[in-house]
């Protein structure tokens, strides 16, 4: 990972480690264990690619038209490797239409506005490249708690993207967490716009909710 975060600042580029991997390894994970890596960053995925290449890394596409970059990490398998990597350009809106599986993305320019338009507090927390946290909606708090709360206002944070409905249930399925009351109010109310979100992304989130280790709870 050093080595992609000293590529990156050598080009005058910010990248954060971001999402799942973060809120795992808060949560004491090894990062031995941790499989795949999310990354955000301000440069865009044009260059994104050019400083991969140019730092002798494989690149893959498969995200994007959203802003996407892959790349694999090699390494000791008694250390983790391979590590999937994804790399993102920063976000500042996304919104989902009825029935498709694909976002409408709006680049950013900052990782605070990254950070600010995730689904959950325990998913915004984002990791420099020397170790430290930055935590700006209190996702530290929410994961010593135990606790699901959806950044912004609970309602319009589910009708911009429904699926988040199924992704509190994963989580409390997979972490046996709980969702604050504000945010199970929330999924009652705008429940039945869940069938406006697509199959595919359903099945996606079904399987892991499903196989989770606090499914009966």
């Amino acid at each position: 990972m050093q080595r992609l975060f000293d590529l990156f600042h050598s080009a005058g580029r910010e990248l954060y480690l971001v999402g799942g991997a973060v809120r795992d390894l808060e949560m004491g994970q090894p990062i031995e264990a941790v499989r795949d890596l999310d990354f955000a960053t301000d440069s865009r995925p044009e260059e994104t690619t050019k400083l991969l290449k140019s730092g002798g890394f494989g690149v893959y596409k498969a995200g994007w038209q959203f802003g996407t970059v892959g790349t694999v990490l090699n390494g000791d398998e008694a250390a983790g490797f391979p590590k999937d990597v994804q790399i993102t350009t920063y976000r500042s809106a996304e919104a989902y239409r009825p029935g498709s599986r694909h976002p409408a993305v709006t680049y950013g320019d900052s990782i605070e506005a990254d950070l600010g338009r995730r689904d959950l507090t325990i998913n915004s927390l984002a990791r420099d490249a020397k170790g430290e946290i930055l935590d700006l909606y209190g996702g530290r708090e929410d994961l010593r708690n135990r606790r699901l709360k959806l950044l912004g206002e609970p309602e319009r944070t589910l009708r911009e993207d429904p699926l988040r409905m199924l992704r509190v249930a994963r989580f409390a399925s997979q972490l046996g967490f709980r969702p604050t009351g504000r945010v199970r109010q929330a999924c009652t109310k705008v429940a039945a716009s869940i069938i406006d979100v697509s199959r595919e992304r359903w099945f996606q989130e079904m399987d892991k909710l499903l196989l989770g280790g606090h499914v009966q709870d």
